[in-house]
């Protein structure tokens, strides 16, 4: 599930690898991430005025070869 953190103006926790960090909106968050970030979000909930979003490795379900092409199978 992609979406997009920096629409997100409330306090935003990221969970990655069971690790949580609190940024002040979705624009923070999207700047510490940087933008080649390889993650979805995996569950979206809200806790105590907090949008918290636990992100996992995001999946490919189509080989690509080294030039970004689709692979020949």
């Amino acid at each position: 599930m992609l979406i997009r953190l920096d629409k997100i103006h409330t306090p935003v926790v990221l969970i990655i690898n069971g690790t949580e960090t609190e940024y002040r909106s979705g624009s923070d968050a999207v700047k510490s991430l940087g933008l080649h970030n390889h993650h979805e979000a995996a569950e979206i909930t809200a806790q105590d005025n907090k949008i918290i979003v636990r992100l996992e490795p995001r999946k490919n379900d189509v080989p690509y070869n080294y030039v970004g092409e689709a692979a020949i199978e």
